[in-house]
């Protein structure tokens, strides 16, 4: 026959889910007497244990946990932008100068424009690793031909810029002479922005570029290029893009807040 304080529900011991020998239950009602004076151990014990299994199974609802995953995705999302983004990198170093100097001297376009390779010489002499804009003016050529040369250029170097977290900010047609004497009829103007100098060559310097290039030059009559850092700048991208995250987090943390 099993001993009796098995079946007993109302014993102390079976508040916690077992059955205690009778020397160990006095032991714990005498500790939880101490600690709880003039209060029943039995209702301590029981009072805990509910306590407890309320505790193990309270976890965040469905909504709580969307809104803590929305603005921990937005915050990811916007650190690897940032990251992707850069602009603030290391000056090149002297011996990826010398890997870069010795792709240019071997490049078809700077062996035709010799004073191109001399400028970019001079750019990597006093690189500081920061982001630079690239104005460039071109004249294209007038005919269907052109038009689909400069296409297939801009499928070339679109992604590569974009790999490079690079792209081109404004592109813009010219509509005249204001100020100056150059007697070149550009027709379209266009600023690119580039994270490094480092990226720059990265571009321009591989291989797969070289027929992108090509397209370039047989869809222009005549082109410039003149690299520029920023001074001042009304739109910063990080900034604006910081502001518009945290706007779409703070209206995704009011859309999921718990329903009452």
């Amino acid at each position: 026959m099993a001993p009796s304080h098995v079946h007993n529900r109302n014993t102390k011991a079976d508040v916690i889910g077992f059955a205690l020998p009778n020397e160990q239950t006095a032991a714990a009602s005498a500790v939880i007497a101490s600690f709880c004076p003039g209060r029943n151990p039995s209702t301590v014990i029981r009072t805990s244990a509910r306590n407890a299994i309320r505790q193990e199974h309270k976890g965040m609802s469905p909504r709580q946990i969307l809104r803590f995953g929305w603005v921990a995705g937005l915050a990811l999302l916007y650190g690897t932008f940032v990251y992707w983004y850069g602009g603030a990198g290391t000056p090149l170093s002297q011996a990826e100068t010398e890997v870069f100097t010795a792709r240019l001297q071997t490049n078809p376009r700077m062996v035709q424009h010799p004073q191109s390779l001399e400028a970019i010489k001079a750019l990597m002499a006093q690189d500081d690793g920061r982001e630079f804009y690239m104005v460039n003016l071109e004249e294209l050529k007038a005919d269907p031909e052109a038009r689909k040369e400069d296409l297939a250029y801009a499928r070339a170097v679109i992604p590569a810029l974009l790999s490079h977290g690079s792209f081109p900010v404004y592109v813009g047609q010219v509509r005249g002479l204001m100020l100056g004497d150059n007697p070149t009829q550009f027709s379209r103007a266009a600023v690119v922005r580039y994270r490094s100098l480092r990226d720059f060559l990265g571009i321009f310097t591989d291989p797969a570029m070289a027929a992108g290039v090509n397209h370039k030059f047989a869809s222009m009559a005549y082109t410039e290029a003149r690299p520029t850092s920023p001074i001042v700048s009304v739109v910063s991208v990080r900034l604006t893009l910081a502001l518009a995250f945290t706007l779409l987090g703070l209206l995704g943390w009011m859309a999921l807040r718990p329903r009452t």
